[in-house]
């Protein structure tokens, strides 16, 4: 079976090797066993279900808790050639039918459910009725009051081990410490299961903290090194996204605001727009959950100071998903602290402790003169070896009072590549971009900046080069190796360059 899965790996994923501890956790599945994996953003974790999905006999079933990271994670397997579909809110009651049809047919292989909707007894009783051969559940953090992101509505999946109680359920989160898991193994139930823990060091992330100043400038500043990038900005308070918005519009940059202020329809729309390229920047609160998979985000930037390290590990973690060198900005100051002390103030005893220590931590953290990296891994229980990382302030020199802006852009492909051809990327970024747009699907979703990065350092001249670019699976080639090339080749013979590194 695993075999089968490294097989599917390539065909679908266009991947040779799995990333660390996703075999480990992909064996667990595939021997029924429940399993809980905690692995950082871009660390894997959809792929420890969705490879073997490909191969196991029934449908897997997957709770995630926001729509837009359904819609995602659906798109991006469909494209891949792997039958998946979702059943949310958002979908026409033909849309709807239309995803029945092809479970009871036996057409999909994974479906995409929300929590409520899946403890719903019709529900439960139709699938009983069908071959399930996983649960996986998405953000499991949310089950645990001692998380982040405490939801009610994922305590009430402890029914699917009562309604389920031969398939295996696989818990993946991306930050969980000890307690939290432990707590996620309590509530769900879950008998005996095979715990993965990866490193919470993201290697690809470079991290600045300073203190605020005159924040508006600090950001513009920032953003002057990424003309063309997509990135995040967020803000406490949803009066500050919708100014920091509205400046950076008036100083001529593509932003738009996210909070949940906001009525549900304009902020899909700006969501969307932020997901397709087609703004640069999507400006939010901290406390509202983007829920995203894009992977191209290039750059994160904290206006405030968030209430927790598991928050900020969250939030910057969106940025370069994809592996590629990305940089996190944080700009803090003791009135952040006084607001979250205030907010946290109002919540019941036991969380209202819990909230201050966490935010406690978040602020020894900003104003420590530790490597990030290691007071990061160290939070989360986890040594860090590295005496310099050479990617964050602390290590690198920056003055504490604010961060230097540096002569040059920063490079988008600089992680992935040596000797970054820069021009053939946006040659590439621009044929993925027309692709994607006339398919309404995001660029990322075609392929990601990764893999074009991997196309500039291999410069294929013909489709058995071009397979053996990381991303490049069978549907994937079928679909565009002919379109790829051509740019590759044309780019190439501009500018005399060999090809088939």
């Amino acid at each position: 079976m695993i075999s089968k899965i490294e097989k599917a790996l390539k065909e679908y994923w266009g991947y040779d090797e799995f990333l660390p501890l996703q075999k480990q956790a992909i064996t667990s599945v595939v021997n029924s066993r429940d399993s809980l994996v905690v692995l950082p953003t871009g660390g894997g974790k959809s792929l420890c279900y969705q490879a073997p999905a490909a191969v196991l006999p029934g449908i897997v079933i997957v709770v995630s808790p926001l729509i837009s990271l359904m819609k995602d994670q659906v798109d991006s397997l469909n494209e891949c050639g792997l039958a998946a579909g979702r059943i949310d809110s958002s979908l026409s009651k033909a849309e709807a039918d239309n995803v029945f049809e092809m479970v009871q047919n036996d057409k999909l292989k994974i479906l995409y459910v929300s929590p409520e909707r899946l403890v719903q007894d019709r529900f439960i009783n139709y699938f009983q009725k069908k071959d399930v051969s996983l649960f996986a559940i998405d953000e499991a953090h949310c089950v645990s009051m001692w998380g982040h992101d405490f939801r009610p509505e994922y305590r009430q999946l402890a029914r699917i081990r009562e309604a389920f109680p031969k398939v295996p359920i696989h818990t993946c989160t991306a930050t969980a410490n000890q307690q939290v898991r432990d707590d996620i193994a309590y509530q769900l139930k879950l008998d005996k299961p095979d715990v993965f823990v990866g490193s919470f060091d993201r290697g690809n992330l470079v991290y600045h903290v300073a203190p605020a100043g005159d924040v508006d400038r600090q950001i513009v500043e920032t953003l002057d090194r990424y003309k063309g990038d997509s990135g995040i900005i967020y803000c406490i308070t949803r009066k500050d996204v919708d100014h920091t918005a509205a400046f950076l519009n008036a100083k001529g940059y593509k932003a738009l605001p996210y909070h949940a202020g906001m009525g549900d329809h304009l902020r899909k729309l700006n969501q969307d727009m932020f997901i397709n390229d087609k703004v640069d920047i999507i400006v939010a609160t901290i406390a509202f959950g983007m829920g995203i998979d894009k992977s191209n985000v290039r750059f994160v930037i904290h206006a405030g100071m968030p209430k927790s390290i598991e928050n900020y590990q969250q939030e910057s973690g969106r940025a370069g998903r994809d592996g590629l060198q990305s940089h996190c900005y944080l700009f803090h100051s003791g009135k952040n602290y006084q607001l979250w002390k205030f907010l946290i103030g109002k919540a019941e005893a036991g969380a209202k402790a819990a909230g201050l220590g966490k935010l406690s931590r978040m602020y020894d953290f900003c104003n420590s003169n530790r490597c990030r990296h290691q007071s990061l891994v160290n939070y989360f229980g986890q040594k860090y070896d590295k005496s310099n990382c050479k990617a964050c302030d602390v290590c690198l020199g920056e003055s504490f009072e604010h961060i230097p802006k540096p002569a040059e852009r920063v490079k988008k492909t600089s992680a992935a590549i040596s000797d970054v051809d820069e021009g053939l990327f946006e040659a590439l970024r621009r044929k993925r971009k027309s692709i994607a747009t006339a398919k309404g699907v995001p660029a990322f979703v075609v392929f990601s900046d990764a893999t074009l990065a991997d196309m500039v350092g291999k410069r294929p001249s013909r489709p058995g080069a071009f397979m053996q670019v990381k991303g490049v699976g069978l549907q994937k080639h079928k679909q565009y190796s002919k379109q790829f090339l051509a740019t590759i080749k044309r780019y190439c013979n501009d500018n005399g360059l060999d090809m088939d590194l």
